[in-house]
C-alpha cells in the first residue's frame, strides 16, 4: 500500500508499512487486517492514547487546552488517551494540527521512551510526566522508594 493509496481506504485499525510507520485507516470492512502479529484493536488504541498523551505532555497542554483548540469535547481526548475510543481519521487529523505535528506523527509507535510507557498501566503516566522534567536527585529518591515498597 502505498501513502497515496491511504486516502481511498476504509478499514479499521492500524498498519505498518516498509518503513514501520503506523498508517491509520477507518471504517470496517476489513478489520480482520489489524496486523500480522495478532495484537488487536485494543492494543492499537492504547499505543494512540500513549502517543497523544505523549505528545500533548511534550507540547505543555492539559486535556482541556486540546480538545477546545481542536473542537473535539474533552471526554473524547479523555477517552482516546486512556485507549478506550476509536477516533475517526477526521479526529486525528484536528488532533495533530492542534498539536502542530505531521498527522504520522501521532502513530510514531517508535522509541525506547514509546516502549516503555505502552507498556505501563495508564495510572504510571502521570508518574512519568511529574519526573521527566525532575532534577536526578528526586528520580534517584523516588527509585529509592520504589525499592523498599518491592522488598
Amino acid at each position: 500500500m502505498t501513502p497515496a493509496s491511504i486516502v481511498t481506504y476504509s478499514v479499521t485499525g492500524v498498519r505498518h508499512n516498509e518503513e514501520g510507520l503506523a498508517l491509520a485507516f477507518e471504517g470496517d470492512s476489513m478489520g480482520h487486517h489489524l496486523s500480522k502479529k495478532g495484537k488487536g484493536m485494543t492494543d492499537i488504541k492504547k499505543k494512540l492514547g500513549v502517543r497523544l498523551f505523549q505528545l500533548r505532555t511534550d507540547a505543555r497542554m492539559t486535556q482541556v487546552q486540546l480538545a477546545r483548540r481542536v473542537g473535539l469535547s474533552v471526554d473524547l481526548v479523555r477517552s482516546i488517551e486512556r485507549g478506550d475510543a476509536s477516533s475517526r481519521m477526521e479526529s486525528l487529523l484536528k488532533l495533530a494540527r492542534g498539536l502542530r505535528v505531521d498527522p504520522p506523527e501521532l502513530l510514531n509507535f517508535r522509541g525506547r521512551e514509546f516502549r516503555a510507557l505502552a507498556e505501563c498501566p495508564s495510572e504510571v503516566l502521570g508518574l512519568w510526566n511529574l519526573l521527566r522534567n525532575a532534577k536526578r536527585s528526586h528520580i534517584k529518591k523516588v527509585y529509592d522508594i520504589a525499592k523498599i515498597l518491592m522488598t
